[in-house]
């Protein structure tokens, strides 16, 4: 049976995420995330990404590693002055590397609006994206 037939409206169905503003895009070289993920996850799950408009820094407990706009895109509303911090998490790091060889770069989206979040997005051509949403963590969860 055919999806549609299935699901009559499911050339109608969208999760909203698309539709969402951005605060902030990264985009990392997938080949350096790669290595970047593997070695933060020896230190732990929930990766820290600090973003000013020319850095991002990937902190895991006291792990850190630096990108700058040269090995990185870095776009959106922010400033040294008004950094924003995204949240994602290496619990499911199979399925996120996984992803990450499908695609030549992945995106960091941020979003700070009435339901913040992080996404991780991979492009796979005319596949579409493979997403991961995290939503923003609870004030004092360090999990």
């Amino acid at each position: 049976m055919a999806l549609i037939e299935v699901y009559p409206a499911a050339d109608q169905m969208q999760a909203g995420f698309a539709n969402f503003k951005y605060q902030v895009i990264v985009g990392i070289p997938s080949v350096e995330f790669q290595r970047h993920m593997i070695r933060l996850r020896c230190f732990g799950e929930t990766v820290y990404a600090r973003i000013t408009d020319t850095e991002v820094r990937l902190s895991v407990a006291n792990e850190e590693i630096l990108l700058t706009n040269e090995n990185c895109i870095i776009g959106g509303d922010v400033s040294e002055e008004n950094p924003v911090t995204a949240v994602f998490s290496l619990h499911c790091q199979s399925a996120i590397m996984k992803a990450s060889h499908l695609t030549s770069r992945v995106w960091l989206l941020h979003s700070n609006s009435s339901l913040p979040f992080c996404m991780l997005n991979f492009p796979v051509g005319a596949l579409g994206n493979l997403m991961f949403h995290f939503p923003s963590p609870e004030d004092g969860d360090e999990t």
